[in-house]
């Protein structure tokens, strides 16, 4: 069954759940980047989808949960799955200084 803009609700679940595999909160803008990606991995082209669009098929979706997220920004979370994503913002680093004195070295 078709969604909106010729995207099942598998196909956007898929997208989603590439996002949590990559750690990253699945806010629509992003959501939308992503199902691009794959749609143009699969020679299908880029995927066309509004985000108005994107936003009601998500919320059309019962194993997706749209949630606000200041502005008119949301996201798409899959329900029952814990949301463990990097916070892109934090100043915090996680790595060890070795690593990145490793890095360096690598890429010098």
């Amino acid at each position: 069954a078709t969604a909106t803009g010729g995207l099942s609700g598998a196909e956007i679940l898929s997208a989603v759940e590439s996002l949590y595999v990559d750690e990253l909160k699945p806010y629509g803008r992003i959501l939308r980047k992503r199902l691009a990606e794959q749609a143009n991995a699969a020679g299908r082209g880029a995927a066309d989808i509004g985000i108005r669009e994107l936003r009601t098929a998500c919320e059309a979706c019962a194993w997706l949960d749209v949630q606000a997220e200041g502005g008119a920004d949301w996201s798409a979370q899959i329900r029952g799955r814990p949301a463990v994503f990097v916070d892109v913002y934090s100043p915090q680093d996680h790595y060890p200084q070795e690593l990145w004195y490793q890095v360096a070295a690598y890429f010098a």
